[in-house]
């Protein structure tokens, strides 16, 4: 009897434990059977929306995947992209696209665009298109440059381009992609690193945009559009021919690796150079890599070894450039380096062409090329040390920049006022945000002109003394701007082209050159001194001028004469009166051959044999 009660005992636990077992095994699997049921009813959806023996046909992918296009130097980035372009400037646009069928081949053209049609060159009836071939292998990214000129036009706050693709196959599509505009005292700075972050600071500091906001809130223009690379983002946003390197002014190279450009952008950034582009090189790393590299000719200095920077070596610069403490005009808030946190530095083994920038000791050496220049610093420009001084701001501008000196205030009604102290020109002069001049686009067209301008290498600009920047009523004012600067306003500027105050001294930014009102320098000029002086050589060249008034008058006189009175009084004479009609048609094609024949000769196409030759 207590064998059967134990047995039935054990059966019970053993089935509750079985029980137990399954439940949480279902549990367990909830997730993955609720997954399973929807995935078969939209199977059963999928065969209900189909014909009876009909397979399901897969999803197509579109023949071509594109992404928006990109504007050198501006650089592709997951968080904003620096698209600028210029009008009268020549572009380099890069296109992505992946082809997701097949191999593609053909035709792509690229023409700055309306909203529906195509923009005309100014003052003509044609507009230009770019065009070259190309070749994109299935599921494959390829990037597609291409130049295009963007027309000049009035109110024009955004560019439109238009791509063609043109299929070897058949078939072709289009897209327009726009991009804003530079105006014409805006450029672009691109620095070349592989750090991009730590050079964030060029995008507040005030020889960039000026940290204050309009009386109406809007944000001032910047001078200048901070382009930083992203190298593991291919390809370096620099153009591939000096054409297209008209919008930047300054190009800072700090640790980017040379081979990452290629030999068209090593060439075009020396021709840069030569045309007044301005080049700057950071510290001691970047020295040292560049020495046996395709600037090696170029540079101001070798490298000769490091050192550590201390309060010596700074001491000039600290007596120059470091502005005065509010309300202390006798004390100066000098860079902070001491023996124990000394800075590394680099020591220079000068060129010969070669010169130490006065007021910095042997701190920034300079060489110039051409129209341009190429400068290095012997420390590295993303130094904490360095870039927390207030002075840097003066520095940078007068010294690096090597623009003229600036004068910072407050009006009575708190707006900030800014003005160049050796220069009354609009503060976004086009003349000074760049160096970089084309002789047959920017030399100033004088009808009359008894002018001279001097060629070769330009004058050494004089540093100003002093960039005044302390004397704000704001303690430590730094690069990020202050609550107290912040909150100060100032007028919107005008980009004006009738600028009469400039200091035609300062040769090297000024020299007998021009800009217009909407490109600034260095953009396609037709009129210019360089094209008016090449019409009026080939007028005089040929020797041709229309005939005068007078000579249409004698001309005409004698035509009418032979006609009529001459014409009536010979066949009267030989009582022939009714000829004269006959006659007529004959003596107007032989005065016609007579006066081709005396034009000729009047304007020159007979006896001129000048040859003209460049």
């Amino acid at each position: 009897m207590l064998n059967r009660c134990s047995s039935r005992s054990l059966l019970i636990v053993w089935l509750l434990m079985s029980a137990l077992m399954v439940t949480g095994c279902r549990g367990c699997r909830n997730e993955d059977q609720a997954s399973d049921m929807a995935a078969e009813e939209k199977k059963e959806e999928d065969e209900e929306r189909s014909l009876p023996g009909e397979k399901k046909k897969p999803i197509e992918k579109p023949p071509f995947e594109t992404e928006s296009a990109v504007i050198y130097p501006g650089q592709y980035s997951d968080v904003i992209r620096k698209n600028r372009a210029k009008p009268g400037h020549w572009v380099t646009a890069d296109f992505r696209v992946m082809a997701n069928q097949a191999d593609s081949g053909g035709n792509l053209t690229a023409t700055a665009y309306s909203t529906t049609a195509p923009v005309p060159v100014e003052s003509t009836n044609y507009f230009a298109v770019s065009s070259r071939p190309f070749s994109i292998p299935k599921g494959e990214l390829r990037n597609l440059e291409t130049s295009v000129y963007i027309p000049r036009r009035e109110r024009q706050p955004s560019v439109n381009i238009n791509f063609e693709f043109n299929r070897d196959s058949g078939g072709s599509f289009s897209e327009i992609h726009g991009t804003p505009t530079l105006k014409a005292g805006q450029y672009h700075m691109v620095v070349l690193t592989n750090r991009p972050d730590a050079y964030s600071y060029l995008n507040v500091i005030d020889s960039v945009v000026l940290p204050s906001s309009s009386e109406t809130g809007s944000s001032l223009p910047p001078f200048y559009t901070v382009v930083r690379t992203r190298p593991s983002q291919e390809p370096i946003a620099l153009p591939r021919q000096s054409l297209c390197w008209t919008t930047i002014a300054y190009l800072i190279w700090d640790d980017l690796s040379v081979d990452q450009l290629d030999a068209d952008q090593q060439q075009a950034l020396i021709d840069w150079i030569h045309f007044g582009g301005q080049l700057i090189l950071s510290g001691p790393d970047c020295l040292d890599r560049l020495g046996n590299s395709f600037l090696a000719d170029y540079l101001p200095a070798k490298f000769k070894g490091a050192k550590n920077l201390t309060a010596a070596d700074f001491e000039l610069i600290n007596q120059h450039w470091a502005v005065p403490i509010a309300n202390q005009p006798t004390r100066r808030r000098t860079i902070s380096v001491t023996e124990k946190t000394p800075i590394l530095g680099v020591t220079f083994e000068p060129h010969p062409d070669a010169q130490f920038i006065s007021n910095t000791g042997q701190i920034a050496i300079e060489r110039k090329i051409g129209r341009g220049r190429v400068v290095v610093t012997a420390f590295s420009m993303d130094d904490r040390p360095v870039v927390r001084w207030p002075g840097f701001r003066s520095f940078f501008n007068g010294c690096l920049l090597r623009r003229p000196g600036r004068q910072f205030g407050l009006s009575g009604n708190g707006t900030l006022t800014f003005a160049w102290t050796t220069d009354d020109t609009s503060i976004f002069d086009p003349l000074l945000g760049s160096t970089l001049r084309y002789l047959s686009r920017d030399l100033v067209n004088h009808d009359s002109a008894e002018w001279t301008v001097e060629l070769g290498t330009p004058q050494d600009p004089r540093i100003p003394e002093e960039d005044i920047t302390g004397f704000l009523p704001t303690e430590g004012v730094g690069l990020r701007g202050s609550p107290g600067l912040m909150a100060a306003s100032i007028d919107r500027p005008s980009f004006a082209t009738d600028l009469p105050s400039r200091n035609l001294a300062d040769s090297w930014h000024y020299g007998g050159y021009q800009h217009d009102e909407q490109s600034g320098t260095a953009s396609w000029n037709d009129h210019s001194g360089v094209s008016a002086a090449a019409r009026t050589t080939l007028k005089q060249a040929a020797g041709i001028t229309p005939p005068s008034s007078g000579f249409v008058l004698r001309m005409l006189a004698v035509y009418l004469v032979v006609l009529v009175p001459v014409n009536w009084l010979i066949f009267r004479s030989i009582g022939k009166v009714e000829w004269a009609w006959i006659a007529a048609p004959f003596i107007a094609l032989g005065g016609a051959l007579m006066v081709a024949r005396m034009a000729s000769l009047d304007i020159g196409f007979v006896r001129s044999a000048t040859q003209v030759s460049c």
